[in-house]
């Protein structure tokens, strides 16, 4: 995994009574090779533990088709083809973040004031083979 991260927070008093605060963080990661624990269809250990005992799991290979779609050995739906969750499942991928903030705050009083908050995010998510 490879992530860089960059942040930025500005703030300004313009006088005793408007206050301006903003904050930015950006974050680009990369990743390759991903683990699939946790997900039972793109685990390909969860199809393997499937197949009976008594049926060699290489007849299986390569797990997908000539229309590169994965070639299924049982009616469990669930049950992802073992070879083409190795050779088929895409599990790299790039995402860049940015997630923002801006206060404005007037101070009416001593002990009242108004303030006004915008808070944004955009993640762009790019799954790579």
């Amino acid at each position: 995994m490879n992530r860089k991260t960059f942040n930025l927070g500005i703030n300004a008093n313009l006088s005793d009574k408007i206050i301006f605060e903003g904050n930015a963080q950006y974050t680009t990661e990369s990743n390759q090779n991903r683990v699939y624990l946790a997900d039972f269809q793109l685990n390909p250990n969860a199809g393997a533990q499937l197949i009976a005992t008594n049926i060699d799991v290489r007849t299986l290979d390569p797990g997908y088709g000539a229309d590169n779609f994965e070639v299924l050995w049982s009616d469990y739906i669930y049950a992802t083809n073992p070879y083409f969750a190795v050779n088929k499942v895409e599990n790299g991928d790039n995402k860049s973040r940015l997630i923002g903030s801006f206060k404005a705050r007037y101070n009416m009083t001593e002990h009242l004031y108004a303030s006004f908050r915008r808070v944004l995010t955009r993640l762009v998510w790019v799954v790579m083979p």
